[in-house]
């Protein structure tokens, strides 16, 4: 459990920090999983200052691959709530969830694995697409994946629910709404969606947007008529 409130002046910033995308806290004993569907940006914060900032700076790029400057993102607003220098790309932050959907192994996120034709069933063969690492153990990802299930199923996600597949994922927003994101994984898919301005001058444009519908209307309904039978692995050791 943490309490939704800002770290003290001092800690992170000189003021109070860091706000909610909403600019309120409900000052309230909240489980973590609450944290990550509402999007409170204090939960997060808090365990950047439990974990130290180096921590998990260490954790993102080394761990879950995350290309991050260590220039200027070794910072509570970087790594604490997505603030980085320049950033991860799509592809690479959409890569970093794909451990939580099965069972805790990374393999590199591409888009066509295989083409084939009438001689040959490997004209093309992604060269890492039957590869995988193990970045996180099977019980790290099993949480995960049930705490971004919240996310869709309680929290800012619930535009995105599908009919046919279990469904987690991640919304983001940063400040005054110049970009919006939502990452969703099915049993067969990990996959993003990015609305926003290169140039990051048109405040409140997007706020009314909706990146979890975007995304179902760009990636989820396809996704919802796969029959793979696959599934996402269970973990007895988690209680």
């Amino acid at each position: 459990f943490l309490v939704d409130s800002p770290l003290p002046a001092g800690v992170a910033d000189e003021n109070e920090w860091p706000a909610n995308y909403n600019n309120k806290y409900t000052g309230k004993s909240h489980p973590v999983y609450t944290f990550l569907a509402e999007s409170y940006n204090t939960g997060s914060a808090q365990l950047c200052n439990m974990f130290g900032v180096e921590n998990v700076f260490d954790f993102a790029c080394n761990t879950m691959r995350l290309d991050l400057d260590p220039e200027t993102d070794i910072t509570y607003a970087a790594v604490g709530v997505g603030a980085t220098g320049s950033g991860p790309s799509l592809v690479n932050l959409t890569n970093a969830y794909m451990p939580f959907g099965n069972g805790g192994i990374w393999h590199k996120a591409h888009i066509v694995r295989r083409i084939g034709d009438s001689f040959s069933e490997r004209v093309y063969l992604e060269n890492d697409s039957w590869k995988g690492e193990r970045v996180i153990s099977e019980e790290t990802a099993f949480i995960m994946r049930k705490m971004l299930r919240e996310v869709v199923e309680n929290g800012t996600g619930k535009k995105a629910a599908l009919q046919n597949k279990e469904l987690c994922g991640k919304t983001g927003t940063t400040e005054n709404y110049r970009d919006i994101l939502f990452a969703g994984l099915t049993e067969d898919y990990v996959s993003s969606v990015w609305i926003g301005y290169d140039n990051g001058i048109n405040s409140q444009a997007l706020k009314d947007a909706s990146s979890p519908e975007i995304w179902k209307n760009v990636l989820g309904n396809y996704a919802d008529t796969v029959d793979s039978g696959a599934s996402f692995p269970e973990c007895g050791n988690v209680k």
